[in-house]
């Protein structure tokens, strides 16, 4: 029997997209293992940054930053400490199966050793990457670009991988978050295809859409819901985020492209910027370099806005603070 490891790579709600590419494979007849970055949004989590074991309940670790997760592991974050329930534990509490959770706060590299490592063990023969909505594809001057941080991360992690095991990334739902236009996105796509970097094109179907329907029972998410609703026929603009983004929503939001992250990589002057960096810190301070604010300097000045997240924060907060932190850092330096 082949194996699948299939990951939502951007934290949050991109573990129920994976789950459209885990059916998929489970239709080539691969068994499949569920996987996810652990990284909330501040909506969900007021903390800032990665879940990681010294915050996790109810897992097994298999190396420092790879554990084993179910539908019970929750999280203990802060001081006070808030109670926050990983999504990924969300969708195994839907597909009623085990799933692996990932910290991203070493290097790109470490993780992508740790990585070989579970592949190695478990005797897996793909690993793919999820992405919802398509940051993954920046290049990094993008205007309406807002939380690359972990999707590069991530990125430069899955193209250190594809050198000694079969890694694909898939971008599901084009533009679904609200930050990249779905017109750009195509010509990412597209530039990538011109250099052999797409693998294949796959979306929703009747079955893929039943289990997420089950999924979107408990998990919290907007960019992966919209690639589900746009299978139904959901059309034209579409409200997100408190209503301060928008997305362009039709038949073409459901499906999702494989490319090689290598290819992916290599087009982007944002990948090129992060590389070297030796810590989850390190990334974000090289972005910051650049003129690229991160959702991890979002989620660190909204923590001392609610003064340690004794208040919630709103959009509207959110909006505000990057706009002021762009006007800061200037111009993006970047040669897009």
């Amino acid at each position: 029997m082949r194996r699948a490891l299939v990951i939502g790579i951007g934290g949050g709600g991109d573990a129920v997209s994976a789950l459209v590419i885990k059916s998929y494979y489970e239709k080539l007849s691969y068994e499949t293992v569920l996987g996810a970055v652990l990284w909330e949004r501040f909506v969900v989590d007021p903390v800032p940054g990665p879940i990681c074991a010294e915050d996790l309940t109810n897992f097994v670790p298999f190396a420092s930053s790879i554990y084993w997760v179910n539908e019970r592991t929750e999280a203990l974050r802060g001081e006070r400490p808030f109670i926050v329930r990983p999504q990924l534990s969300n969708v195994l509490s839907a597909i009623k199966e085990r799933g692996v959770g990932i910290c991203i706060r070493d290097a790109p590299e470490t993780l992508a050793k740790e990585l070989r490592d579970f592949v190695n063990d478990l005797k897996v023969d793909v690993v793919i990457g999820v992405d919802a909505g398509g940051d993954v594809l920046a290049k990094g001057c993008e205007p309406g670009l807002s939380s690359p941080l972990i999707d590069f991360t991530m990125l430069s992690t899955l193209t250190k991988l594809e050198k000694e095991v079969n890694t694909l990334l898939a971008v599901m739902g084009l533009g679904s978050d609200g930050e990249l236009e779905v017109g750009y996105l195509l010509k990412r796509v597209a530039e990538i295809a011109s250099k052999d970097g797409l693998v294949d094109i796959k979306g929703y179907d009747l079955e893929s859409y039943n289990t997420v329907s089950k999924a979107l029972e408990y998990v919290e998410t907007e960019a992966s819901r919209i690639p589900w609703m746009a299978f139904k026929g959901l059309f034209g603009d579409y409200q997100l985020r408190g209503g301060l983004r928008k997305v362009e929503v039709s038949p073409l939001t459901s499906i999702a492209f494989l490319m090689r992250p290598g290819v992916v990589a290599q087009t982007s002057p944002l990948y090129h910027a992060i590389e070297g960096a030796r810590t989850l810190e390190e990334i974000r301070a090289k972005m910051n370099e650049v003129g690229v604010f991160t959702e991890y300097d979002l989620e660190m000045e909204l923590y001392k806005l609610t003064n340690h997240g004794k208040k919630r924060a709103s959009y509207a907060d959110a909006n505000t603070v990057r706009k002021e932190a762009r006007k800061r850092l200037g111009a993006v330096r970047l040669p897009c």
